[in-house]
């Protein structure tokens, strides 16, 4: 018979929830402005976590990859989105049963409302960004500017402005993912060593 210590969580797993919990509540959060709906999703993720066959034999593993997490936590965040897209769905549909809302012609509300919190999230990203000539780097190439003109604007020599805006890429991309992990992900092409301090 199993005692009380096979039948709880590893360890591994307890700290894996509570450092993805608020970050996922904070992005359900963000997209729906309800505490209520927020803290429901981030329970159903969980429980879809934990009945995926593929994942849940690894919670009652003692310990478990760095590989085998990080495709844990990117399957998540999958998850994550199609939860908020499906629920962004159901409103849309409400709304106009309800009349709230025309349908809108030959534009896409929700991806209009992703490319605003993409550039929500980018805005935030630089503003944290602590290097000006790293933020000013990122914003001038952006912009179009040619590493030649980024030289000249920032005062930099010409040879260090692509080590400059190489830089400048992986500070963005560590304070992404710390701002909004959920776009690290897209963003960074599925790199998620930024996530971790790699």
């Amino acid at each position: 018979m199993p005692t009380d210590e096979d039948l709880m969580e590893p360890k591994w797993f307890d700290e894996f929830v509570t450092r993805m919990n608020p970050r996922f509540y904070s992005y359900f959060r963000r997209w729906f402005d309800d505490e209520e709906r927020a803290e429901d999703l981030t329970h159903i993720l969980w429980g879809k976590l934990l009945s995926d066959d593929r994942f849940s034999a690894h919670v009652r593993e003692a310990s478990i990859s760095e590989d085998d997490l990080i495709r844990q936590e990117k399957w998540l965040w999958n998850v994550a989105d199609n939860l908020r897209k499906d629920e962004y769905r159901k409103d849309q549909v409400r709304k106009r049963s309800q009349g709230q809302i025309e349908p809108p012609e030959g534009e896409n509300p929700e991806e209009d409302h992703e490319r605003k919190e993409k550039i929500n999230c980018v805005q935030r990203t630089l503003s944290q960004m602590e290097n000006e000539k790293h933020r000013k780097a990122l914003e001038l190439r952006n912009g179009g500017y040619s590493l030649k003109e980024i030289a000249k604007i920032i005062g930099l020599e010409l040879g260090s402005s692509g080590t400059t805006l190489y830089r400048a890429r992986r500070a963005f991309q560590k304070i992404l993912c710390g701002v909004c992990p959920e776009v690290c992900f897209e963003r960074c092409g599925g790199n998620l060593d930024p996530c971790f301090g790699g």
